[in-house]
C-alpha cells in the first residue's frame, strides 16, 4: 500500500513532468483524514506552508478548524484553485495539509 511519502513524491513528479497530479494529492489527503478519524480524531485543522509560502487561495482556509466528516466530504484540501508555483512549472501545487485537533 503507497505511503504518504509515496503519494506526495508521485504528485511532484507528475507536477514537474506537465502532468495532471491534482487527484494524487487530494488522495493523499482522504488518506490523511482517513487516519486521522482511525484513530479517533473528530476535528482537523488546515494548516499552510506560512505567509511567505502559501498563495491566497490557501491562506484564506489557513488555521480553519472543520469537522472531520465534513472535510471527508468536502474536501477542501488541496486548494483547487492554489497558484502557489513551487517547482517552477507556472503550475499551482497546493502544500496545505491537516493537523488533527486534540480537544
Amino acid at each position: 500500500m503507497p505511503t504518504k511519502k509515496d503519494y506526495y513524491r508521485e504528485a511532484i513528479d507528475l507536477c514537474k513532468s506537465g502532468k495532471e497530479f491534482f487527484l494524487v494529492l487530494q488522495e493523499l489527503r482522504r488518506r490523511e483524514l482517513l487516519s486521522y478519524k482511525q484513530r479517533g480524531v473528530k476535528k482537523v485543522e488546515i494548516l499552510t506552508a506560512g505567509a511567505d509560502n502559501s498563495c491566497a487561495a490557501c491562506l484564506q482556509l489557513n488555521q480553519k478548524v472543520i469537522d472531520i466528516d465534513e472535510a471527508l466530504k468536502n474536501m477542501p484540501l488541496p486548494v483547487k484553485m492554489c497558484s502557489m508555483d513551487v517547482f517552477g512549472v507556472d503550475r499551482g501545487f497546493c502544500r496545505c495539509t491537516y493537523a488533527p485537533v486534540v480537544l
